[in-house]
C-alpha cells in the first residue's frame, strides 16, 4: 500500500509522453484519462500546471523573439492583471484591507500578490523542458507563459478575454 501512495505523490505531470505513450501503463498525474489519446488520433489535451491546491491552463504565449524577456514580462504582467481584474474587480477576497492605526476594516481588499495561495494569473519564463513542447516549438527565445487558474476559465471566456 505505502508504494502506491508514494506513487501516487510523486507522479509527473501529464505531458507528450503520456498522449503519445506506446505501453498502456499510466504513470503520471492523470491516472489514464489521457493516457496515449494522441496515439489513436484523439484530441489534445489542454497543458496545465497546478501550484499549492490549484490548477492553471496555459492561457497565453508571450514572445521574447523581438524585445528581452526584460521588456517582454511588462506584457505578460499586463495580460495577467487583466485575467485578475476580469475575474476578482474587487480584490483578493482572503485578505480585506484595515486601517494601520485603528486596524479597522476599511472595505477594500488587497491587490493579489505574486506569491498568494490562488492567485487567479501566473507568469513564467518557459523551463528548458517546456521549450519542447509543441506548442513552444517555434520560439527560438524561451517565451514567457501566461497561466490563468482552471476554474476561472469560464469567468474568462464569457468576457472575452
Amino acid at each position: 500500500m505505502d508504494g502506491i501512495l508514494e506513487a501516487l505523490a510523486y507522479a509527473p505531470t501529464c505531458g507528450e509522453a503520456c498522449w503519445c505513450a506506446e505501453g498502456d501503463v499510466c504513470r503520471c498525474s492523470c491516472h489514464g484519462k489521457n493516457h496515449a489519446c494522441l496515439r489513436d488520433g484523439g484530441t489534445r489535451p489542454e497543458r496545465t500546471s497546478r501550484r499549492k491546491s490549484y490548477v492553471y491552463k496555459l492561457y497565453a504565449v508571450i514572445s521574447c523573439e523581438e524585445k528581452s524577456a526584460y521588456f517582454a514580462s511588462f506584457d505578460a504582467d499586463k495580460v495577467t492583471r487583466q485575467i485578475i481584474a476580469q475575474t476578482f474587480p474587487t480584490g483578493n477576497p482572503k485578505m480585506p484591507m484595515r486601517d494601520y492605526t485603528t486596524n479597522e476594516p476599511t472595505g477594500r481588499l488587497y491587490c493579489w500578490g505574486a506569491n498568494d495561495d490562488g492567485i487567479p494569473a501566473l507568469s513564467r519564463l518557459a523551463s528548458e523542458s517546456q521549450m519542447k513542447w509543441t506548442e513552444l516549438q517555434g520560439y527560438t527565445n524561451r517565451p514567457i507563459l501566461v497561466w490563468a487558474r482552471w476554474d476561472l476559465i469560464d469567468q474568462l471566456e464569457a468576457v472575452g478575454a
